[in-house]
């Protein structure tokens, strides 16, 4: 079962809510690429939009693919992961969503 704390990492995942279609913002299909969800969607947190709030859910092929994306971007720009990148809390979060969702 997902805590509070991988909702949290889920929100590193880039997200361009403003290109969504109003079915991937109330989270129906997946806000990456577009197919229609199951009970085994990825939630990715509620997320502010204008006036309104957006309900962006992943498929859990898309969350694993976005996490490991991620972690190499941030890997490349952090200073700590170039220090040492076993104390990177940030890229130890986004592997754990990583090999959560590629099971």
């Amino acid at each position: 079962m997902p805590t509070s704390t991988h909702t949290e990492t889920a929100r590193l995942l880039p997200l361009d809510i403003e290109g969504l279609s109003e079915q991937q913002r109330r989270g129906v299909v997946c806000v990456y690429d577009g197919i229609a969800l199951g009970p085994d969607a990825v939630n990715l947190g509620q997320r502010p939009h204008g006036q309104i709030h957006v309900f962006p859910r992943a498929c859990p092929r898309c969350v694993a693919d976005q996490a490991a994306e991620t972690a190499g971007a941030h890997a490349a720009i952090c200073e700590q992961c170039v220090d040492n990148p076993v104390g990177c809390e940030t890229v130890a979060a986004l592997r754990r969503l990583h090999m959560e969702h590629t099971r």
